[in-house]
Formats: C-alpha cells, structure tokens, sequence
C-alpha cells in the first residue's frame, strides 16, 4: 500500500465519520425544532430568550425577559408564527420562568435521562432572529443541582434545550457560568463573617444549566403557587474539621431550628438519608424539602449520634423578617449592619456594581481591634 492510498483510506474515513456526525445532528434538530421557539418581550426595545415547549399549554423559559417591563410578550415559532403567551410564575434562584399558551400546534419536547459528566450535548435554541440555532458541547461537571456544559452561548441563547443523543431534555440553560475563585474582600470576627466577592469573573465558553429532574421539580411548583418555595432551616454552619458533618455555630431567632431541639455545637450529619459533610451538601438538602414537611436529622451531640424530626420552613418568611427588621435586634442608637454597607466608602478603590456582598453570623456590638498589615492598609 502506498502512502498516497492510505493517505486517500484515512481522508475517506474522517469524511464518513464527518458525514454520521451531521446526519445525527440533523437527525436530534428535526425532532426538537418543533418544540423550541423565540420568546419576545416587547415595549421600546425587544428582550429575547429561548423558549422550550414542555407540554401542549405550557412553556419554559428564561427570566431574563421579565427584568425589565414589557408591554406584551409572545413566541415565535420556526415558521414566523406569533403566539400570545401569559406569564404563570417565575423563580429567580434558578432563572427559570412559565408561560401559558392555547396554540394546538405546538409539539412538546420529549424529556431524557439524567446528564453525566463527559456526555456529548446539543444544545438547540434562538440567536437574535433565528430559530432554531443549534451548539455543541459536552457536560463538564454535572450535579443535582446544576450542569456546568462546555459550549458557546450567545445573545437569545438563555433558555436554550440541553438535548443528549437521543433528542431528549436534560436540561434548561440558564446563562454563562460566572466564578469567584477567591474572595475580593473578607472581614471575620467573633460575630460572623463578611464576604465580598467579584461577580465578574467568567468560564470561557462555559454556561450552566438547571438539570431536568430539577426543572421538573421547578415545574410542579411554579404552575400550583406561581413561585418556587426553597426550604429554610435557620442555622448558621461551618466545617467540622474532626469527623463528618457541619458544625452549628449558631441559631437564628424565630426559624425553624429555633423551634427544634438542635442547639449550638450540634453537628449535622445526614438529612433525609443524605449525608452532610459540607455546607452546599446542607444547602441543597434543605432546598429540596417543601416548606412545611418535616425532614428526618441525624445530629451528633457530645459524640453521640440522636435522630430528629424537624419541620422545615420557607426562605421567604426568612426574608420577610429581614425587611421587617424583625430578625437582628440593636439597641435604639446603635448602627445596623445594613447601614454599614450603605457606606461603601469603608472599601477603597471598590465597584460595587462589580461585587455582591454575602454576611453570615449575627452581628454583635463592640469593636475588634486588629493589627493591619501592609497590604490590609
């Protein structure tokens, strides 16, 4: 055999492998398209996003077009048809939104298999006027909460179908991934801890989605109470460095840990039959549990291991106390910490706009003195 034939043999097979890999694209994109439209929403300007047909009335989207007002907002389908849609309920946690629609002729997306780290995606949505736009990639890093993809995402992509071989729904793309790896500011005393972290650091060419077990999760509540409830149990937490589990540093006034039997020094090892080791463990658990339903705790106490039956409450009531200033009690002259951070002066040289600010602990009154070093000065 000459170098010239199997140079020829080798170009013939990378061409044939070429020629499956498009006939299986097309093959996914003809039995998605149906299912994927535009969302607009309009008053002076057009707010766009990929809409995802999920059953013969409904249709999921991103909030993102809900940020600003809109006078009206519709879809659009691959053959220019304008669907009128209603918004039924959104959840800013995920960046998921509902719509309701009454066209007999839209085709609801088939749902697939859980997502694994390493699988081949396609994802299949809107760029600007187009419909259906097609990208590839593979799943970098994949949770129960969220799947990290390797692939591009431009402008109108939001809401896009994260689709496996088959042409099924894995996931619902919720934007371009974003990272902090280290925190821009960090101030700690014997009360809590103040974080502050860049928000403008990106994944290049990375985005994330919501997985669909949790999309369908999403789903159930948004069209019964128009919101997601996310549930709220009411501790303050951190590493327990000796054995498994979170340690409680604290307990929050009027939360459902207060009402418990769990008190400060507790470690948190398992919740409903999942183990915790980290904080996100702990955060993700809780979340999972309708507010309202008591959760099973396994809870080590002074090395010993003792079961408890918790009823888990709802962030929103959380946050009502917040507004309420119901939740931090300071004497009539004393400064609230939201005051603090009113100031933004105390952080020289700091944007904001670029930076989101996370305080956990319960502020205490007093002064802590610290020697500064070079650079904290």
């Amino acid at each position: 055999m000459t170098l010239l034939t199997a140079w020829a043999e080798k170009t013939v097979k990378k061409s044939n492998e070429i020629y499956k890999f498009e006939k299986e694209v097309r093959s996914i994109l003809k039995k998605a398209s149906p299912s994927i439209v535009k969302v607009v929403a309009e008053n002076d300007r057009k707010h766009v996003a990929t809409g995802i047909v999920i059953n013969k009335n409904l249709i999921l989207s991103n909030i993102m077009i809900t940020k600003y007002h809109y006078d009206t907002i519709y879809a659009v389908t691959r053959d220019k048809q304008k669907i009128p849609v209603k918004l039924l309920g959104k959840d800013k946690r995920t960046g998921l939104i509902l719509l309701k629609h009454k066209s007999p002729n839209l085709k609801p997306i088939q749902m697939g298999k859980t997502a694994m780290t390493g699988d081949w995606i396609l994802l299949v949505g809107a760029f600007y006027s187009k419909v259906p736009a097609v990208y590839t990639g593979i799943v970098s890093s994949s949770s129960q909460e969220e799947l990290i993809l390797n692939a591009p995402l431009p402008p109108g992509a939001v809401g896009s179908a994260v689709l496996n071989r088959d042409g099924n729904l894995v996931g619902v793309v919720r934007g371009k991934l974003r990272f902090s790896t280290n925190p821009s500011y960090s101030f700690k005393n014997e009360g809590g801890r103040i974080t502050i972290l860049s928000k403008h650091s990106k994944g290049e060419n990375l985005c994330y989605a919501v997985p669909r077990k949790k999309v369908k999760s999403i789903v159930s509540q948004l069209l019964k109470y128009g919101k997601v409830k996310w549930g709220w149990l009411g501790v303050n937490i951190d590493y327990y460095k000796k054995k498994k589990g979170v340690l409680i540093t604290s307990i929050i006034p009027n939360s459902p840990a207060s009402r418990s039997n769990l008190k400060k020094g507790d470690v948190i090892v398992n919740i409903n039959n999942q183990e915790i080791n980290t904080m996100s463990e702990l955060q993700r658990a809780i979340r999972q549990i309708i507010p309202g339903e008591k959760a099973k705790f396994i809870v080590s106490r002074d090395g010993k291991e003792n079961i408890h039956h918790i009823k888990i409450g709802e962030m929103a009531s959380f946050k009502k106390q917040l507004k309420s200033k119901t939740y931090f009690k300071y004497p009539k002259n004393s400064r609230k910490i939201q005051h603090y951070f009113e100031d933004y002066s105390r952080f020289p040289k700091l944007d904001i706009e670029k930076f989101k600010i996370n305080i956990t602990g319960t502020p205490k009154l007093g002064v802590l003195v610290k020697t500064l070093s070079e650079r904290d000065a």
